[in-house]
């Protein structure tokens, strides 16, 4: 059986297996990022999560910068939806604590 996709979902498919090889790297940054950046920081949990998401991003950015064609929008992508509803839920509980 054959399966057509578009050229952005090959490059998702492919941004996730680049994901994937790297997974615990991932998931390492993303519990040092949950220690480093407290909530109480932050206005909303929007933001919070969006800063997260750069904080591992931009950890990330020595394993993909000399990559000719790598999307980045993608990879993105690709880490927002992994980590946004547990820093979503993250944020909530710990912003209870706030003073």
């Amino acid at each position: 059986m054959k399966y057509i996709i578009t050229e952005s979902q090959y490059e998702m498919l492919q941004m996730r297996q680049w994901v994937l090889r790297r997974y615990d790297l991932v998931i390492g940054l993303y519990s040092e990022a949950v220690k480093e950046i407290d909530p109480c920081n932050y206005d909303d949990c929007e933001s919070y999560v969006i800063n997260v998401i750069y904080y591992i991003l931009n950890e990330l950015h020595p394993y993909y910068h000399l990559i000719d064609d790598f999307v980045y929008e993608s990879l993105s992508d690709i880490i927002f939806s992994m980590f946004n509803r547990k820093l979503t839920e993250i944020c909530y509980k710990k912003s209870k604590n706030c003073q």
